[in-house]
């Protein structure tokens, strides 16, 4: 069974680390490992990994010892107790007491939030207009506007008639 959620599971398993421990045991054993560049097997390193595989198979056992019941007991108790003597379970803070304000306002935030969308509403109709004006005004340039100084009378009450501001003073040639 190959499958993603197997993968997952299995890479969860406490298992696996035997197995690696096992692999590990074994490359000591064949002196790949340990004895500190001498080569040969390094025999502290074997005892010890031989020691490590039980003790992690012994970590995970579903056995329970009655100390471990007790101590299971000892814990339950003592947050029962604890349950007991909190009056409520937000800790004093559900009638708002210690607050300064139980109804903080919170129109300076929305102001801000309107003012911003209001700006980026005006910038994309500015846009739009400016670009509108543009585009009349480079039509007229290319029909009746050819060959006017941008000093001319004509020109400046164009642009002004267009762009409703007075025009930039540069030249169209």
């Amino acid at each position: 069974m190959n499958s993603p959620f197997n993968n997952k599971f299995m890479s969860k398993s406490p298992l696996r680390r035997h197995k690696a421990l096992q692999r590990r045991l074994k490359r000591a054993e064949a002196g790949k490992i340990g004895a500190e560049g001498q080569g040969g097997v390094d025999y502290e390193l074997v005892e010890e990994l031989r020691k490590q595989i039980p003790e992690a198979k012994a970590e995970h056992s579903s056995k329970r010892t009655e100390e471990g019941d007790a101590q299971v007991r000892e814990d339950e108790d003592a947050a029962q107790g604890s349950a007991v003597e909190m009056k409520s379970p937000l800790h004093g803070y559900a009638d708002a007491s210690d607050m300064v304000d139980s109804n903080p306002s919170t129109a300076h935030m929305w102001n801000k939030v309107f003012d911003s969308m209001t700006t980026a509403g005006l910038a994309i109709v500015d846009a739009k207009a400016k670009k509108q004006k543009d585009k009349k005004f480079n039509e007229w340039l290319k029909k009746d506007g050819k060959g006017f100084d941008t000093s001319s009378s004509e020109y400046l009450a164009k642009y002004t008639e267009i762009y409703g501001a007075q025009a930039p003073t540069k030249s169209t040639s």
